[in-house]
């Protein structure tokens, strides 16, 4: 396994490793993005860095579903709206796990 880069320690001094054993597969996600920090072959792969890759999805209609307090919102409303295809975004109340933060779901056609 590759060192750990110098900015993971900076970033959370108290960060511990061992911790992330417990949870294996979160564990094994977690250490592969602190272990690619510069912009390497991991970070342009598509379903990183979707954007890179807008011109390569077929012109078909798209559901993109999401949650309002989720860390890729932003992503999300960006794909939705450069995506040329017709489709729906789905919004939802929580973030990704599914927790409720009291937001109501939330339904978009693509604007034309």
């Amino acid at each position: 396994m590759k060192p750990l880069h110098p900015s993971a320690r900076a970033f959370r001094p108290d960060f511990d490793v061992h911790q992330l054993a417990l949870v294996p597969p979160y564990e094994k996600w977690a250490l592969e993005i602190l272990t690619h920090a510069d912009y390497d072959a991991y970070w342009r792969h598509p379903s990183v860095d979707f954007r890179r890759h807008w011109d390569r999805i077929p012109d078909m209609s798209i559901l993109l579903v999401g949650g309002w307090y989720d860390s890729y919102t932003r992503g999300t409303f960006q794909n939705f709206v450069s995506l040329g295809a017709a489709g729906r975004c789905a919004m939802g109340g929580g973030g990704r796990q599914g927790g409720s933060t009291g937001g109501d779901a939330t339904s978009y056609p693509k604007p034309r």
